[in-house]
């Protein structure tokens, strides 16, 4: 936790620039997919990313049972952003799951809030990288109060995000950055190295799609996401989105696809 403060003090005295934010006429969501954007929502906005997502995870890895089982989870996922000038936002993380099993250690279904956390996002200069954009994220998740979904510590992750402009039509988002989680059959908390590069572009009006891929790296093990979507602008103000996509090793395979809305109101 100490190190987790001693960076987040670093990065925002590092970060002390001037800022670059979303635009006013259009709503910039991290929704739909896994990067997150590197611009603010705006002085005083508050801008709501909800969704919800489904998921199946069939683990299988050559032994006896219980090491053969299937995972069907339901996650309500809830963002809230608020702007504090054109520089920062704070974030509050909700996330509300539903995990059915037959892995007979899991027993009933499990109801309740998997994820509660805290974060803070802040701009650097356009100008860094010419047309690009460039911020960070830092985040903590109070995963140590819960019920349900309770893991014996808190878990954070601190990432830089970038956005650039390929085109007209093209756009590459990326973050970079590592986080502290619980392990399972580990004690104490763990470091991986978290990335994501994800290509946006441009459809047709207000219609833009993604694909992008994502992932942890640790002790030379590579967990690797890869999904794609779309996302239609209904106004300025409102989004809609859908995506889906999937993950596999020697072990599991696992699929999801989520769909959400994102909007925003306050001072436009």
């Amino acid at each position: 936790m100490k190190l987790f403060l001693s960076l987040f003090v670093l990065l925002y005295l590092f970060t002390s620039f001037s800022a670059y934010s979303q635009s006013p006429e259009n709503i910039a969501s991290d929704r739909p997919g896994n990067a997150y954007t590197s611009t603010a929502v705006g002085s005083r906005v508050f801008q709501f990313q909800n969704g919800i997502d489904f998921n199946t995870l069939k683990f299988d890895n050559n032994f006896p049972e219980p090491s053969k089982f299937t995972n069907a989870t339901i996650f309500q996922s809830n963002l809230i952003r608020y702007g504090i000038g054109a520089k920062n936002e704070i974030n509050a993380a909700i996330d509300y799951t539903r995990l059915e099993s037959n892995r007979s250690t899991f027993g009933d279904p499990r109801t309740g809030i998997s994820k509660l956390g805290l974060a803070y996002r802040r701009n650097f200069t356009e100008k860094l990288l010419k047309s690009s954009s460039i911020g960070m994220l830092a985040q903590i998740n109070f995963n140590d109060i819960l019920n349900e979904f309770k893991n014996s510590n808190p878990d954070a992750f601190v990432l830089v995000l970038t956005q650039t402009p390929i085109s007209k039509i093209f756009a590459l988002t990326t973050n970079l950055g590592f986080d502290f989680s619980d392990q399972q059959g580990q004690s104490g908390l763990t470091s991986n190295f978290l990335y994501t590069i994800n290509l946006g572009f441009g459809i047709k009006g207000n219609l833009s799609g993604y694909i992008e891929s994502y992932g942890a790296y640790s002790n030379g093990n590579n967990n690797l996401y890869i999904d794609g979507g779309i996302a239609y602008l209904i106004s300025p103000n409102v989004q809609l989105d859908l995506y889906g996509g999937f993950s596999s090793d020697q072990d599991f395979i696992e699929y999801f696809v989520s769909t959400g809305i994102s909007w925003r109101v306050g001072n436009l």
